[in-house]
């Protein structure tokens, strides 16, 4: 009886270490070419991104800018309450227009850094009269970062009790010719900056567009890497906070509102069309969808390729509510920003809250998810 029941103890055991190899060998077992989950196809998305949405977004703000352009000349050759009115439209066609570049920092526009030269707020008022009054100045050079592009631009057109009396500045005021001067000159720098960024991602300059969607990677170099890494960047510094999270106090140590931070101080009546057009234009980024509202490839496709979760539930589907909660969000805001950042506090505190989630979403999730390492630090955390 005993053998009987050892025989069995070992019969058994044989069975269960086969099943137990069974498993391991199939576990292991080389998976079949056919079976193998095709790979998202990241030339693709990089080839929509750079001829549905960085193209022809820059090309967009090119033409603003030439037409900017050619109204300070306007202005500066016949100073009339007309020409004043018209420098203002375009430069608010332009500054919305740099909405939709602005998150691109890379290759090109990093090569010249773009946004440094374009839109630093507040602007610096007296050193640009100093450098006015002068006529010595090198606005290229660091020290001029707050003297330059739109935030100068701001000042030089809208920053006056009235328009007789800006009018006045430009003809009868002893800086007269000096602030004619000033205005062509900063009108013209962003001209050169933008001409150059466009000739380098199209074929009669550098060509950088072939160079983009041939790097396919996700390291650090690569170009989703280089993108991703300016996209995140720029709405969390950027939009989130420099357009909300200094003026509300947000983002400062004491969390009192710095109205002045806000940008286009001056001209003041589309501070909250700014920010939504900023917003609108990382939704659009982030879906592959180009002016015409077609929808392309886009990060959210790539997110739903790879099953990304967050939590019990899909990335992309997350990160769509949270895009749609914070575009009602800034609908709350209300213009000019710099009497709302003080009036209602609170309120802007938390449309920069729901800002703040995105950046989360976009910054930790995504790109974890995308198997992409950030590259940059910002000290207010995530």
């Amino acid at each position: 009886m005993e053998a009987i029941r050892h025989q069995s103890n070992v019969l058994l055991l044989w069975a269960l270490t086969t099943i137990a190899l069974t498993v391991i060998l199939t576990s292991c077992k080389k998976p079949d070419p056919s079976e193998t989950p095709e790979e998202f196809n990241r030339g693709a998305l990089l080839t929509h991104l750079a001829d549905e949405l960085i193209i022809p977004s820059y090309a967009e703000f090119q033409v603003a800018v030439n037409e900017l352009q050619n109204s300070a000349n306007e202005l500066a050759n016949n100073p009339t309450s007309g020409s004043l009115s018209e420098a203002r439209n375009s430069w608010r066609t332009t500054v919305l227009s740099w909405q939709k570049v602005a998150m691109f920092e890379f290759g090109p526009a990093a090569d010249i850094t773009m946004q440094a030269s374009t839109n630093v707020y507040p602007v610096d008022t007296v050193l640009v009269e100093s450098n006015l009054s002068s006529g010595s100045y090198n606005l290229a050079s660091i020290a001029n970062l707050a003297a330059r592009g739109f935030p100068a631009l701001d000042y030089l057109l809208f920053g006056g009790a009235s328009e007789e009396s800006i009018i006045d500045l430009y003809t009868t005021d002893p800086n007269a010719s000096g602030r004619v001067d000033y205005l062509l000159a900063v009108a013209a720098e962003l001209k050169t900056n933008t001409d150059q960024i466009v000739n380098a991602w199209q074929s009669t300059g550098g060509n950088y567009r072939n160079t983009f969607i041939a790097n396919t990677g996700t390291d650090a170099g690569s170009s989703l890497g280089l993108f991703l890494n300016a996209f995140t960047k720029s709405f969390e510094q950027n939009t989130r906070k420099e357009k909300l999270g200094l003026p509300s106090g947000a983002s400062t140590f004491s969390q009192t509102p710095l109205p002045d931070l806000v940008e286009a101080y001056y001209e003041f009546n589309n501070n909250i069309t700014y920010i939504a057009a900023s917003v609108q234009a990382f939704e659009n980024v982030y879906s592959g969808t180009n002016d015409l509202g077609e929808d392309g490839v886009g990060l959210d496709d790539y997110l739903d390729f790879l099953g990304a979760t967050y939590f019990d539930d899909e990335l992309n589907a997350t990160i769509l509510d949270q895009l749609a909660t914070l575009k009602t969000a800034v609908s709350t805001l209300n213009d000019p920003l710099s009497d709302y950042v003080v009036s209602n506090q609170t309120e802007a505190i938390q449309v920069y809250a729901e800002m703040q989630q995105l950046v989360v979403l976009w910054k930790v999730d995504m790109m974890s998810s995308l198997g992409v390492l950030v590259t940059y630090q910002d000290n207010d955390g995530d």
